[in-house]
């Protein structure tokens, strides 16, 4: 089956600085911008995104619309945090690298021929992967770390609830 870059995710893909900012904004001098309970805080997360934005996203979808069926190999994220220096820098010196490393990576996504998107690349955990599946992936991936963040937050907030945490939903 072949997979259809959804077009929503330019707008989405443009909106996550936004969405990383706002839930750092309220938050900058509590305890969740740097790991709480969560595995990874917010900044955790922004470091994240802002890292494997070339090599998972960029290079992989740039070199499966140039190549013939490259090989991709696989990462590890939470390795390349800590070796790469991005949790070093305070939380808005990354939020400004993200939204300007953004705004470069959707105009370069947009000046995609959209039949570029099908083709395909052999990924060496996953098999075979499209532009599309990628380029698709990369907005459910920053929505992943959105998520993660807003959960390192709640976690902080969720000892000052009192009675109310009766009425807790998970989702």
């Amino acid at each position: 089956m072949e997979t259809q870059f959804d077009e929503r995710n330019f707008r989405l893909l443009a909106a996550m600085p936004s969405a990383f900012r706002a839930l750092a904004a309220e938050f900058e001098a509590a305890p969740a911008l740097a790991a709480p309970r969560s595995p990874w805080g917010v900044k955790e997360c922004v470091a994240h995104v802002l890292d494997v934005a070339e090599i998972a996203f960029v290079s992989r979808i740039g070199r499966i619309v140039t190549e013939e069926n490259p090989f991709i190999r696989s990462i590890d994220p939470s390795a390349r945090l800590e070796t790469e220096g991005y949790l070093l820098l305070p939380i808005e010196s990354l939020l400004d690298e993200l939204d300007d490393r953004r705004a470069r990576d959707v105009a370069w996504l947009r000046s995609i021929p959209r039949e570029a998107f099908a083709r395909t690349g052999t990924h060496d955990r996953a098999g075979t992967l499209s532009a599309a599946d990628i380029a698709n992936y990369w907005a459910f991936h920053d929505l992943t770390h959105v998520r993660q963040a807003a959960k390192a937050l709640q976690d902080e907030l969720i000892g000052r609830l009192g009675n109310t945490r009766l009425f807790i939903e998970e989702v």
